[in-house]
This record gives structure tokens, C-alpha cells and sequence, in this order.
């Protein structure tokens, strides 16, 4: 199995206002970012328009320093989507 086959697809970070701000998180696919953030929300106490930016992943390097800057901040710009939840707890997956 090659590096890349291990790699996830996609990187996101989760805001729970009220409760967490930009937690790294690994996915998969888009649906699976969305069901984590519509859980976590459903969870615990957050506030007003939980969202989670999500960023396509391009190779190791990227991952890398996603995983370096845990805690300290975002390191990239302009996530690919936002995955926002609507008034019933559905998610909407919008192209950045």
C-alpha cells in the first residue's frame, strides 16, 4: 500500500462556538466531515452557527503541517468547503 493510499482525504477544522474553536479533525469524504460536525453539536453546548472548514488533502507534507499547527492556529487560507448545519440539523456542504 503506497504513503498516499494512507493518507485522509480531506483535513477540517470543527468551530463550536461557545465550546471549541478550530479543532483539527482527519475525514474521509465530505458526508462523513458532516455527520462529526452535526454529532458534536447535538453532543454539547455550542452556541450560534457551528461550522467546520474543510480542506482537500495534497499530500503528506500537507498533513504534516496541519498536524504541527494543532493547537496553535490554521496554517492554510481558504478551506475548499463549509459545512454549516441547518435549523433542523441538517448539513450543508458549500464550495469555499
Amino acid at each position: 500500500m503506497s504513503a498516499a493510499a494512507t493518507l485522509p482525504r480531506y483535513i477540517g477544522y470543527i468551530t463550536l462556538p461557545g465550546y471549541c474553536r478550530a479543532e483539527l479533525c482527519e475525514y474521509g469524504s465530505q458526508h462523513e466531515a458532516a455527520r462529526d460536525l452535526a454529532a458534536r453539536a447535538a453532543a454539547g453546548p455550542c452556541g450560534d452557527d457551528p461550522y467546520l472548514d474543510l480542506y482537500r488533502v495534497d499530500g503528506q507534507e500537507m498533513l504534516q503541517t496541519a498536524r504541527d499547527f494543532e493547537g496553535v492556529g490554521i496554517p492554510f487560507d481558504h478551506p475548499d468547503y463549509r459545512i454549516t448545519l441547518g435549523t433542523h440539523g441538517g448539513a450543508h456542504i458549500e464550495r469555499a
